[in-house]
């Protein structure tokens, strides 16, 4: 059962929460777009890349480098020598990279001003946040092992709260409190990847048994064993196929056809 829901107003289709970043979790509080609409309006108003062809002309002879910060032509002497880069200097202009240096720094001498204050307020927010704070490193090492294996990874910070809010914060299979977040097509596999479609909280003894496994012959063994039911199984990959759009036969093969050999 779906927790709540909202109507995306970019694409009009109703999402489930976890496809919205949160502003606050207390105030329940988020972004108007969902995620899929986010990334779409940022990709299109993201600076297209620059090719190597694209960052170096030659004018009178001399080579000129594109700064990929103030995207400015310049000449080789306004960077720092590094000799793994295209020309053997830097992708930013020695200017770029004074002004992120001061940034840097006036962080920096922030803090350490500020350090026990900060840290104590720190301390407090992650003791009565344990939770949130908890899921937040989770899904900091899902985008790391997603990343690892060149998979998909699509979390927000959230994305593991929002996701065991969506299932009542229970096992959708056993109905146990005590889960970890999942990935139900495996990220060593490099294709279900770290993304809101493929995560579930699941009974962590159940998550130790499942492993790598491809989930499909692995449910099979549970069944057998009487872990948990048929019908809690059938409602769980229904929910999956309907989130990645596809019918209950094309998400069996398409799960069977990400399985490596």
């Amino acid at each position: 059962m779906l927790v709540d829901a909202k109507k995306c107003p970019e694409c009009g289709q109703v999402r489930q929460m976890y496809m919205f970043i949160m502003r606050g979790i207390k105030s329940g509080e988020c972004i108007e777009e969902c995620l899929d609409c986010r990334y779409d309006s940022r990709k299109k108003g993201r600076r297209p890349k620059t090719t190597k062809d694209e960052q170096v002309v030659f004018i009178d002879g001399e080579a000129y480098k594109k700064c990929y910060l103030c995207f400015e032509y310049k000449h080789t002497s306004d960077y720092v020598k590094e000799k793994t880069r295209v020309l053997g200097v830097e992708n930013r202009c020695k200017v770029c990279k004074r002004k992120n240096h001061y940034c840097r720094e006036k962080n920096v001498a922030y803090y350490r001003a500020n350090k026990e204050r900060l840290d104590e307020a720190s301390r407090k927010w992650k003791a009565g946040n344990r939770e949130r704070y908890l899921d937040t490193i989770s899904a900091k090492e899902s985008r790391r092992r997603a990343n690892a294996n060149k998979s998909v990874s699509t979390l927000s910070p959230d994305s593991h709260f929002l996701i065991r809010r969506n299932f009542n914060d229970v096992c959708p299979l056993t109905g146990s409190a005590s889960t970890h977040i999942d990935h139900f097509i495996p990220v060593s596999w490099g294709l279900g990847g770290s993304d809101n479609t493929n995560l579930i909280p699941l009974d962590r003894r159940l998550n130790a048994l499942k492993g790598n496994k491809n989930p499909f012959i692995w449910a099979e063994a549970m069944l057998a064993e009487g872990e948990f039911e048929k019908d809690a199984w059938e409602a769980l990959v229904s929910r999956l196929a309907k989130m990645n759009d596809l019918t209950l036969e094309d998400y069996r093969d398409f799960v069977f056809m990400c399985e490596p050999t």
